[in-house]
């Protein structure tokens, strides 16, 4: 998934407490328009005051963490206590160049989703998202479609995933998403999004593609994608919906060009 869509209902969302910006080593790229700084305002514990996060060159970069106050001393919260706004200050919006060894991520990680899920017959499994694309800059964290037939109970297969170290983050009768990667100190090394479908609910191919086969395309994908990236930091909602529109057309046009490429499996 493009964000974490559903966070605050499948972790829970905790009340509300004191935020505290914590010093941190380097996190977060500064944007390639920002020139020199990209700034945040934050607040500490204990204050009314601001301070700031800020990168560029060599210099050093400020992270949110949630804090709890117990019995006196500040504590880390754990994600299933934090806000949807706590979750998207942890995990922003942060894209950065394309990366080769991505492709590895995506090889490793969906061999070891077959081992688990090594009773589904599982129709086809993908690389999608914009890490799949060739070129642009992207979040780095891989999108993984799985489809399998609609015979299969995805609830069982839920199961396996999650005690295989997935979080459900959203989910429906024909729909699930899951992350692997996020922690309560920020972004693991290695981020997955993987999405569990019905065979032929698919149209991340096809957009994938048509990117794929028109680089002007996907120029301008990527350019819409970084004006999109100080507006939208903290919303990832509001940073898929600004793309939507660009998304649903080229995907319509993918499917006139390619017809039934990826149906049903």
């Amino acid at each position: 998934m493009e964000g974490i869509e559903g966070a605050a209902a499948a972790v829970g969302c905790g009340s509300p407490t004191i935020p505290v910006i914590l010093p941190a080593p380097v996190c977060f790229p500064p944007r390639p328009s920002s020139g020199v700084s990209a700034r945040r305002t934050g607040r500490e514990a204990g204050r009314g005051g601001e301070n700031y996060w800020y990168g560029g060159g060599g210099e050093g970069y400020w992270r949110f963490q949630a804090i709890d106050l117990v019995g006196g001393e500040y504590v880390m919260k754990e994600l299933s206590e934090m806000s949807i706004e706590e979750l998207w200050e942890l995990f922003p919006i942060f894209l950065i160049d394309h990366k080769e060894e991505w492709k590895v991520w995506y090889e490793e990680e969906s061999s070891a989703i077959k081992k688990v899920l090594f009773d589904v017959k599982i129709t086809r499994i993908s690389h999608i998202g914009s890490t799949a694309i060739n070129g642009i800059w992207a979040k780095p964290i891989v999108d993984i479609l799985v489809e399998i037939p609609e015979e299969y109970d995805m609830d069982e297969i839920k199961s396996i995933l999650v005690v295989n170290g997935y979080c459900c983050m959203a989910e429906d009768k024909k729909h699930k998403s899951f992350n692997k990667g996020y922690t309560k100190y920020g972004f693991a090394e290695r981020v997955y999004h993987l999405h569990l479908r019905m065979e032929g609910d698919n149209d991340e191919l096809y957009f994938r593609d048509f990117m794929n086969d028109n680089p002007e395309l996907a120029e301008q994908y990527e350019k819409l994608k970084l004006s999109l990236w100080e507006k939208f930091e903290h919303d990832r909602d509001g940073y898929t919906g600004a793309k939507s529109e660009f998304v649903r057309e080229n995907t319509q046009r993918a499917k006139l060009e390619y017809g039934n490429r990826y149906y049903p499996g």
